[in-house]
């Protein structure tokens, strides 16, 4: 499909893209909602001993074991302690439910991928490695996370 604009020719109707938004450590970060299934309070989390430290725990939802990760962790911040009421993103990856622990839940975004920025080359490598883009929003800018980097990583290098 084709738009006409005034003065600058045709050009492409805008491709645009929802995403979840996301709090972690003050920083907003958008998950592409075709990747997400729920979005739920923490209760009951159980501990898995020696697990690494990017696994928050165990929890049953809706009769499916769910392993929770921090997203906090994964992206290189520091571990806190993960209460009952705590907010949680639920995504299915290979078959397996997982649940990607935040500082808090924000709305859903629509943005125009093709105003998407590439990632920074200054930004942090650990968040490099996960950055499908950046897109500028009135308020501030939000880092989109590729979720297939994010949880192709292993674990115990997350950190």
């Amino acid at each position: 499909m084709i738009s006409v604009s005034n003065d600058r020719g045709p050009q492409a109707v805008n491709d645009t893209k929802q995403l979840v938004t996301v709090l972690v450590e003050g920083q907003l970060l958008g998950l592409p909602i075709s990747k997400v299934h729920d979005v739920f309070a923490l209760q009951n989390l159980t501990i898995v001993p020696r697990s690494p430290s990017a696994v928050a725990g165990l929890v049953n939802l809706r009769g499916r074991v769910v392993t929770m990760l921090s997203l906090r962790v994964m992206l290189g911040f520091d571990e806190i302690a993960v209460q009952d009421g705590a907010m949680a993103v639920g995504v299915e990856w290979r078959d397996e439910a997982l649940g990607l622990v935040v500082d808090q839940v924000g709305e859903v975004l629509e943005v125009d991928g093709t105003l998407r920025e590439n990632t920074p080359a200054n930004l942090d490598p650990r968040w490099a490695a996960v950055c499908a883009g950046i897109h500028k929003l009135p308020s501030g800018l939000i880092v989109e996370i590729d979720l297939n980097a994010l949880l192709e990583r292993p674990l115990s290098a997350a950190a």
